[in-house]
């Protein structure tokens, strides 16, 4: 999952790729489009079913109305179409794009002897607009509930970091290497420890500086208080994870994000949310207090619901930070706040122009500038702005299958400064329809999105 980027359960319901969900109790590939009677749609009326809306703020944030888009509204761009040897009905799970050309997908078919999604990885080397795939063998597609309910298999997956073209990691539960560009993946051993996706879940990679980072949230946490392990590994030799020393007890709610600029640990929790930097060359995390943390409204106390690290604009070396906070929720919305820092937490410009519809389920950005925030609440809602928040446009998904039953973006992420991916939907968790998941792009910086048919 590549974070200028992301990607909630029990453990983390939290993940956020289902926070949204877990924050209204406690404050993102078209395979096959199938409409509810069984039948194809073309790819014309697929086109049509997304829209977006460019708004300027209606808060406190003063725009520059010389550059302020007016209101308007356009339909997804053409589809993307693909003859390669990717099975039909893949469905996708996570992406990470290396470049601005080279991505990776993990998905899943369905599998010939059981009910299970049989794991498949797709590669790009056009930005999407084709892939190839290749089957990874005797590892199956973990859907998040059943991550979330402690039900997923060992040698289950959900996500993938790719750190060059021939080194990547799939994991969530389970963890597994490559080095020759997916064609084989090997099982990670750490001595001391059960198998990875048994005992320990590998919720998340982070590769920082010369060093791979996982964080391990405990299996079973019921009436037990068991804390999340950190595991590391060496570039050179990023197969041999040792067990990290930290020195405080990680709670098994924390999560781990991060990028080559530096790691972040996140406890979300509405009751005492607080967020760690650890920058690609520090060897001590640093307590950052982004404004939203101490804000209130009507609708109740904050609570995180999204964080990323990229590349700062200004003229120093240290990298930009953003945390987005659910500052309540209201019915179907809430108050949200997006705080960046260019000087690693020391102060905060705050963006409270966000729109109010959804949830936050997750947000990338790939400057100060450039930000994309994924929303959900009985819609599906992407809101981008290039403009550092003056104004934002709001892409709906509404008239999808997957829209309609209220599935939100689970993965998405910037592969270069305006391009944009995002995954809707999560594979065994769709109740209705033969569509489990979808990949969409954004070329333009999230003005239109192209649903990709693999």
């Amino acid at each position: 999952m590549t974070q200028h980027n992301t990607k909630n359960n029990s453990k983390s319901v939290v993940r956020f790729a289902l926070l949204g969900g877990g924050i209204a109790v406690v404050i993102a590939i078209t395979f096959l489009i199938i409409d509810s009677s069984g039948n194809k749609t073309t790819t014309q009326s697929r086109q049509t079913s997304g829209s977006v809306t460019t708004l300027a703020p209606s808060t406190t944030r003063t725009p520059n109305t010389s550059s302020t888009p007016t209101s308007t509204s356009t339909v997804a761009a053409s589809t993307t179409t693909n003859n390669s040897s990717v099975p039909l009905n893949f469905a996708p799970s996570s992406a990470s794009f290396v470049n601005g050309e080279t991505g990776y997908v993990l998905g899943g078919v369905p599998c010939a002897s059981s009910t299970n999604y049989c794991a498949e990885l797709t590669t790009t080397s056009n930005g999407g607009q084709n892939f190839t795939g290749v089957s990874v063998n005797n590892v199956t597609i973990a859907s998040k509930s059943a991550i979330a309910s402690e039900s997923a298999t060992p040698n289950s997956v959900s996500k993938v970091h790719f750190v060059t073209t021939q080194l990547g990691y799939i994991f969530d539960p389970g963890l597994y290497i490559t080095t020759n560009g997916g064609s084989s993946f090997a099982p990670v051993v750490v001595p001391g420890l059960n198998q990875i996706g048994s005992g320990f879940y590998a919720s998340n990679i982070v590769v920082s500086g010369t060093s791979v980072t996982a964080l391990l949230v405990p299996a079973n946490t019921t009436g037990q208080n068991h804390n999340s392990t950190l595991i590391s590994a060496s570039i050179s030799t990023p197969s041999e994870f040792v067990t990290l020393n930290t020195a405080s007890p990680i709670a098994s709610n924390e999560i781990l994000m991060g990028n080559s600029y530096g790691s972040l640990l996140v406890s979300p929790s509405a009751s005492s949310p607080s967020i760690s930097y650890l920058g690609a060359t520090a060897t001590a995390w640093q307590s950052l207090s982004p404004s939203c943390l101490s804000g209130t409204d009507q609708y109740g106390t904050p609570a995180i619901a999204g964080a990323t690290i990229f590349s700062s604009l200004s003229t120093n070396s240290t990298p930009d930070l953003a945390v987005a906070c659910t500052l309540g929720v209201g019915a179907g919305s809430s108050s949200k706040q997006l705080d960046i820092s260019e000087n690693t937490g020391s102060t905060w410009n705050v963006i409270n122009t966000l729109p109010n519809p959804g949830i936050i389920n997750a947000i990338a950005a790939s400057s100060s500038t450039n930000i994309a925030v994924a929303a959900s609440s009985g819609e599906t809602w992407i809101y981008t702005t290039s403009n550092g928040g003056n104004s934002w446009s709001i892409f709906n998904f509404g008239g999808t299958t997957l829209a309609s039953e209220a599935m939100p973006v689970n993965d998405l992420g910037y592969f270069s400064a305006t391009n944009i991916y995002a995954i809707l939907g999560s594979v065994g968790d769709v109740n209705k329809g033969s569509v489990q998941s979808e990949l969409y792009i954004s070329h333009d910086a999230g003005i239109s999105w192209t649903p990709v048919i693999f």
